[in-house]
């Protein structure tokens, strides 16, 4: 998600037919073969018109569900989404008939799922469709949402550019302030003007970002479409611009009433920036996490490492997100945070429980003899002094808390080792060596083939009797929180956004970092707060929530501070 997108291939096609009389067109619209040009000078045989154009009611059948591309892809984000809401279905309805609509709805009630569904079907129409938002990547996940159709995906940057023929220069750390040049949008105009080439139907997600030019070159674009067709999914709420433009149609805009993403829990704290914010769906009234803690420099680095241990409870990693007010997510004060994420199995659990495994099974064993044999007899068969009961020869050692061995783990564990090799007299089949995977660390051994096997017991003893049996354990590797490159090692970083990189989509889990001040703080925890489903953990430094009136009265049961 944190590469920039460019959307669909722009590239030139080989060949393009245009009518007598018809101005060339542009690089830019001849990707797409046949399907791109003029729609008023294309010339084509009934037949072929027939075949490429087919009834709108003969799209899909079953109207309520999403395209398979938008539910296939959702189950890869881990998202059960297969049907339309009431809210969804009833906008669908309300524009099917309708060449231009204005559709509104909260955070979290499905505008960018329901903008993805209606250009499919437009497509599916027969009809070239363009889908606009403003930032990059959301402009990623839409693309991914209308695979397998030949809508074009654009954020506004990357589309002006494209018709003006300059190069989009890569963008690592993109804030909603990356726009297209007031000269580059005049060579887009350039670029229009000069051909009869269209789009027929143009859908704009989070268009409360859109600047008045605009709006001027998309019903530029549409000049020579048969029906102009405009569809423009917005939330003044959530705003983070100055001098935004007025939407370019005046009719009463199609709402969307329902929260279907934040359990309620987070909506909890969702509301409190913003007070008409609708309720959120019955079904996830009692579902979720929400926590407020806050910090000061002295203990940043703790509480930020607490919050980001407590979100891998509730979800995995790649799903996890960071989130910073701050202006840049690369200048951020936390981008590059480590802390270390201990698996469930460190290397005391897996020492420990193997070395308590052999002393059980050795213990049996001198029960087992105590039958038949003197103690004198046990004693010596097992090197085990004459003074010492058997439970108190062999005592599992209570290991450090170090990131690997130290010395006095390597001794006092060979120690026992070494105690217990009499008990285990099998033949030591293998040498044992410790395996890493994502869960922890196992002990087992290697096969002539390769493969990772497990060993005996007497293979175990011998193990840890020697010397070097901690040689191969590493310490674990720290997580990093990093602003949002393109060159993530998945299982070793979790992505920072700034708010409005991220507005527009959601994770399972989100850390939200608010450390700074500024008039825009009411909207930018709104926007930021709603992006969690399932998890939401507001770290937030003690000198902004006390200038916050909105946390005031919060609830102490969101709160986590130690010290109250």
């Amino acid at each position: 998600m944190g590469e920039p997108v460019s959307g669909p291939s722009l590239s030139p096609a080989s060949s393009i037919s245009l009518a007598p009389g018809s101005v060339p067109m542009p690089a830019f619209f001849q990707a797409g073969s046949d399907r791109l040009g003029s729609v008023a000078h294309r010339e084509k045989k009934p037949a072929d018109r027939a075949r490429t154009k087919p009834q709108p009611t003969r799209v899909r059948a079953e109207k309520e569900k999403f395209a398979p591309s938008i539910t296939e892809w959702m189950v890869k984000l881990k998202r059960n989404v297969e049907h339309l809401t009431n809210d969804q279905v009833k906008a669908l309805h309300q524009i099917r008939f309708r060449s231009r609509a204005l559709i509104t709805g909260c955070a979290g009630s499905g505008k960018t799922l329901l903008a993805a569904e209606k250009a499919i079907r437009l497509d599916a129409a027969g009809m070239r469709t363009l889908l606009l938002c403003h930032n990059p990547n959301l402009a990623q996940h839409l693309a991914s949402l209308v695979a397998n159709s030949s809508v074009d995906v654009y954020d506004i940057t990357t589309f002006v550019n494209k018709l003006a023929e300059v190069a989009t220069p890569e963008r690592l750390d993109w804030t909603a302030f990356d726009e297209p040049l007031d000269q580059d949008v005049n060579h887009a105009f350039d670029a229009v003007n000069k051909t009869t080439a269209s789009y027929e139907a143009i859908i704009v997600d989070e268009g409360q970002d859109f600047r008045e030019s605009w709006w001027a070159l998309i019903d530029a674009f549409l000049e020579y479409s048969r029906t102009k067709t405009l569809y423009v999914f917005y939330d003044d709420n959530q705003a983070l611009l100055p001098h935004r433009a007025p939407y370019p149609m005046g009719s009463e805009p199609i709402s969307m009433s329902k929260n279907c993403r934040n359990g309620g829990n987070i909506f909890e704290i969702v509301r409190r920036f913003h007070r008409d914010a609708p309720l959120t769906s019955s079904v996830l009234t009692a579902d979720g996490i929400a926590k407020v803690t806050p910090f000061d420099e002295r203990d940043l680095d703790t509480r930020l490492t607490e919050a980001l241990l407590d979100a891998h409870k509730y979800a995995k990693q790649d799903r996890i997100r960071v989130l910073t007010n701050e202006s840049s997510a690369e200048a951020s004060k936390i981008n590059g945070f480590e802390f270390v994420k201990h698996s469930e199995r460190r290397w005391q659990i897996v020492v420990t429980n193997e070395l308590r495994k052999l002393c059980t099974k050795a213990l049996r064993r001198v029960d087992h003899l105590r039958s038949g044999n003197s103690h004198s007899e046990i004693a010596n068969r097992y090197g085990i002094p004459l003074d010492q009961a058997p439970a108190e020869y062999l005592v599992v050692p209570q290991l450090s808390h170090e990131a690997t061995p130290t010395s006095e783990d390597v001794r006092a564990v060979r120690q026992l080792a070494t105690r217990m090799r009499p008990f285990f007299e099998g033949t030591a089949k293998a040498e044992a060596q410790f395996f890493t995977r994502n869960e922890g660390i196992y002990l087992g051994a290697r096969t002539h083939t390769g493969k990772e096997t497990t060993v005996n017991d007497a293979t175990k003893a011998r193990f840890y009797s020697s010397a070097t049996w901690a040689s191969s354990l590493r310490a674990e590797r720290p997580t990093k929180v990093l602003a949002n490159h393109a060159s993530w090692v998945a299982d070793q970083v979790i992505p920072l956004y700034s708010v409005d990189a991220f507005k527009g989509l959601e994770c399972d889990a989100l850390v939200f970092f608010v450390n700074s001040i500024n008039r825009n703080l009411p909207r930018e925890m709104y926007v930021g707060s709603s992006r969690a489903v399932c998890y939401l953990h507001v770290v937030i430094s003690r000198s902004v929530l006390s200038r916050l009136k909105s946390l005031a009265d919060l609830d102490p049961r969101f709160l986590s501070d130690s010290e109250g």
